[in-house]
């Protein structure tokens, strides 16, 4: 067996286990509660940046609950879209890699969107003080956009899963 065959395996056994992981929450509306979740804590982050809570103790503790809460979140996410944005197409079947090709795409686009308000504020503010620190939080911010978003998309648009896929379980 190549190398390739043996990865290939790999992943089918990752994706069938990734979909028997909590049956009860494979629900288009559980998926989309935690997407809307997921799509909110961006924007608390950058709030807790932007009132600037460095000068009294509780801005670094805040910001790494907030960004550890968003990344179990997105862990949660791509268990219940059973990790298919990071699977490669030979573990997929015809409609997994078209759902997977779209998030993937969307997600990139969204992504590049992402950026802009970053570039403009490092323009804007390539004088301040500040902006070593607040250009890294932001990035981190950034990279969690960029590689959540088509997890997030996929998590809003797949349909409920089928009650009898895991009665045998």
């Amino acid at each position: 067996m190549s190398l390739r065959e043996r990865y290939t395996e790999y992943e089918r056994r990752r994706t069938a286990k990734f979909s028997r992981r909590l049956p009860r929450w494979r629900t288009r509306r559980h998926r989309r509660v935690l997407a809307v979740a997921w799509s909110l804590f961006p924007v608390f982050l950058v709030v807790v940046l932007l009132t600037d809570l460095r000068g009294t103790g509780w801005f670094l503790p805040l910001w790494l609950a907030l960004y550890a809460g968003w990344l179990s979140v997105w862990g949660l996410l791509r268990v219940l879209t059973a990790a298919l944005v990071e699977t490669l197409s030979p573990s997929l079947d015809e409609r997994q890699r078209e759902l997977r090709d779209r998030a993937i795409f969307l997600g990139y686009q969204f992504g590049l969107l992402t950026l802009l308000p970053l570039l403009a504020y490092l323009l804007l503010n390539q004088r301040s003080p500040d902006l070593g620190i607040n250009a890294s939080i932001l990035l981190a911010i950034a990279f969690v956009v960029l590689a959540a978003a088509p997890t997030a998309l996929l998590a809003w648009v797949l349909p409920d899963d089928h009650p009898e896929d895991f009665q045998d379980q």
